[in-house]
């Protein structure tokens, strides 16, 4: 079966495991509650198959990765695990996108190929694990990788490597508002041990870069483009302020005042 079929598939399934999802919150009947249980069991294994098979699809990285430098295109993969991590930092693929279970080995080859790292730490995070009780093969892999990624991250920070701040859907309505992904993110890094301003170098010139778009945004500099935030607090103190909406003062999108308090 061709990857991109499966990637289809693999959608396919997780939007019916959402579906049951609600169901199973809807339904006030045991019988019910055990069936869609089952399902889910069986759909969890249809899953890991999927997952495994969707990894070692490594034969046209490489290919794709060189490929996509001859046209001055950017290459990005999202990769939890071996093989399919080993196999994308080896490409040379410009981004990697969360990294769970990233070694020395693969932080070292990040770092001598000059690649980019965007953990997404709050895929990791308890507030978000915790949140997975209905799935809970899904909720262990989060549990289990979150000390790794961390330390993943910790390294990537000490060995040079141009760490970028990205985020991910919400996430269960009950525990995520839309929009705070970013700043949630950026407090995560701060807990790996990134001062407050690499991780606005990382949200604003490394995610600029890492996109090709360095010489449009990402720095204030005469000539670029650039949206901007006002605090009545400083960042540089402490990251946090940006996760207070209290603490906007004002944002500016292409030159307009869009928010003023």
């Amino acid at each position: 079966m061709q990857q991109y079929e499966l990637l289809w598939k693999y959608q396919q399934v997780d939007m019916e495991l959402d579906q049951y999802e609600r169901e199973m919150r809807a339904s006030s009947n045991r019988k019910e509650l055990l069936k869609h249980r089952d399902f889910l069991l069986e759909q969890q294994n249809v899953l890991k198959k999927i997952e495994a098979d969707v990894e070692i699809m490594s034969d046209r990285m490489e290919a794709l990765a060189d490929e996509a430098r001859a046209w001055d295109l950017k290459t990005v993969v999202h990769a939890h695990t071996d093989p399919g991590l080993h196999n994308a930092i080896v490409a040379g693929i410009e981004q990697i996108h969360h990294g769970q279970w990233a070694s020395p080995e693969h932080i070292r080859i990040m770092q001598e190929k000059n690649l980019y790292y965007m953990p997404i730490l709050k895929i990791t995070s308890q507030r978000n694990y915790s949140s997975w009780d209905s799935r809970p093969w899904m909720q262990k892999k989060m549990m289990d990788a979150a000390p790794n990624h961390r330390d993943a991250v910790r390294l990537a920070k000490e060995m040079g490597v141009k760490l970028m701040v990205g985020c991910i859907y919400p996430g269960p309505g009950d525990r995520w508002v839309c929009g705070e992904g970013t700043s949630f993110e950026m407090m995560e890094m701060q807990k790996c041990g990134l001062t407050p301003m690499e991780i606005l170098v990382a949200a604003t010139k490394h995610n600029a870069e890492g996109y090709g778009k360095g010489h449009e945004i990402g720095t204030l500099e005469p000539g670029k483009q650039a949206d901007v935030v006002i605090l009545d607090k400083d960042p540089l103190a402490d990251i946090s302020v940006l996760h207070d909406q209290q603490s906007i003062c004002a944002v500016f999108c292409d030159g307009r005042n869009v928010y003023h308090r």
